[in-house]
């Protein structure tokens, strides 16, 4: 949805004022309050419309979020907050399951493609993410206990990393780029966070 601030709202009542009010002075001072008046109620109007989205929101309005959803703010900044916030939302909807911890960890690292990694087929109950998206290295913690707090009980987030293209060092089994890669081979990929 699109909304056109009107930032004209004097002038436009100027120029409607019938030819014999024009050089009014007294009705001009008058039209200049009134329309004063609606031009402020515009601008306050936009401002609450547009600075109240979840991703313009700062301070008061991020801790407010956090009240509601339950993620203390816990002295961090308001980017941090944000994506703590954006994680605890994530983790409030889910039910743990691999489909919905990859679906968090392309919300949180605006990811196309995230691979989970189960080691050991799921019997040591460790995981790991791959992901091709961003992973702000000052985001680190947020991501990775984001999407931990959303794991099924028993299961372990062990780390996210970002995929670096074709030839990761990773463990064996077909990457974010869809080739085979393992020990050895390859440029060695960035690790993010490691529990």
């Amino acid at each position: 949805m699109s909304v056109t601030k009107i930032t004209t709202h004097v002038e436009d009542a100027k120029a409607r004022l019938l030819e014999q009010y024009k050089d009014t002075e007294n009705i001009k001072k008058l039209v200049d309050i009134y329309s004063g008046q609606f031009q402020l109620s515009e601008d306050s109007g936009h401002d609450l419309f547009l600075n109240r989205t979840f991703e313009d929101a700062v301070g008061d309005q991020l801790d407010g979020i956090g009240e509601i959803v339950g993620e203390e703010r816990l002295g961090r900044s308001d980017a941090k907050y944000r994506v703590a916030l954006t994680a605890r939302i994530a983790t409030n909807n889910s039910e743990g399951t691999p489909e919905e911890l990859i679906a968090i960890a392309a919300l949180l690292t605006n990811g196309t493609r995230i691979h989970y990694i189960d080691f050991l087929g799921g019997k040591a109950g460790v995981v790991a993410l791959e992901t091709d998206g961003d992973v702000d290295a000052d985001l680190t913690t947020e991501v990775l206990s984001g999407i931990q707090d959303a794991a099924a009980a028993g299961v372990r987030v062990d780390y996210v990393t970002k995929s670096v293209g074709t030839g990761a060092f990773r463990f064996a089994g077909p990457s974010v780029s869809g080739t085979e890669s393992g020990f050895g081979v390859g440029k060695f990929a960035g690790l993010v966070e490691q529990a």
